[in-house]
Formats: structure tokens, sequence, C-alpha cells
């Protein structure tokens, strides 16, 4: 953070935005056997034998079904300062991870500024608001939206 503020792009907070995203890699070709194995942290048998087929495959990533759709990848999970887009703090996960279990850990670098928090509704629960209220921020994070209703953000203050 210094270089960029000795550089003239401080950071202008307004607060800060978190959000997450799905990065889809390329779906394992794997037997039902071979799954359980990597699920339980093991490698099969197969694949320690041929180190070149244990170097193509991804035992990091998850499955995740989002909207109908099954999706197998990681999650990049990104705290950005209001003002000027900067990536404040950042974290991947397997795509299987929900949101708010990474909510905190975004939030635990802040930057001096305005304290307000700007999330989707996938971060709104009542030990989220707690635990962001503890932090000393305001949260402002949106109400699960409803068809024939207007999307509704509210700040706990």
């Amino acid at each position: 953070m210094d270089q960029l503020d000795n550089r003239g792009y401080g950071l202008h907070t307004g607060g800060q935005i978190v959000d997450s995203s799905l990065n889809d890699v390329p779906r394992p070709r794997n037997t039902r056997e071979e799954n359980a194995r990597v699920k339980e942290g093991e490698v099969p048998e197969e694949w320690e034998d041929n180190p070149d087929k244990l170097r193509q495959k991804d035992r990091d990533g998850r499955w995740v079904r989002k909207n109908g759709v099954s999706r197998f990848g990681y999650k990049n999970h990104i705290a950005v300062d209001e003002g000027t887009k900067l990536i404040v703090n950042w974290d991947v996960t397997s795509a299987n991870v929900h949101d708010s279990q990474v909510f905190e850990v975004l939030l635990g670098v802040r930057p001096a500024g305005d304290r307000h928090v700007w999330a989707d509704s996938a971060y709104r629960s009542r030990d989220s608001i707690a635990n962001v209220v503890g932090m000393s921020l305001y949260p402002c994070l949106n109400h699960k939206a409803r068809r024939g209703h207007r999307q509704v953000i509210t700040s706990v203050f």
C-alpha cells in the first residue's frame, strides 16, 4: 500500500465492496472411486504410478451447482476500495466454499476512512452482521431479491 500511496494512487475510501466470482477450470474425467479418494485427501494408486497423469489432475478444485448448472473450479473472494476499486484484500478457495465463510477474513485488512461495507445478499446473516458491527464497521448488505420487488440495500445504522 505504501508504494501506491507514494505514487499518488492512495485509497479514497468510501468504504469497501466485497464479492466473489467462480473461476472454472477443465473438468476432471475421474471415476467415482477416484473422486471418493480425492475427497478423502488421498491420491489414487493409478495416479501415483503414473507421474504424468498425477501432474495433470486437479485435486483442489471442487464441484458447485449454481443456477442449475454444475461447475468445477475455484472461487475468488475480493474486497476492493469503493472509491478507487483497488483491491484491498483477496482469498482463493475451492468453488464449494460459501461466500460468507471468508467474509471476516476479507475485512481483516481495513484502510482508514469510511467504514461502510457493501456486499450482496450472500453475506447477509445475523452472525455476519454482528461480526461486522463488532469490527466497528457499518454493514450495507442487500436483502435477498424477490420476484416483482425492487432490490433493497440497507444499513444497520
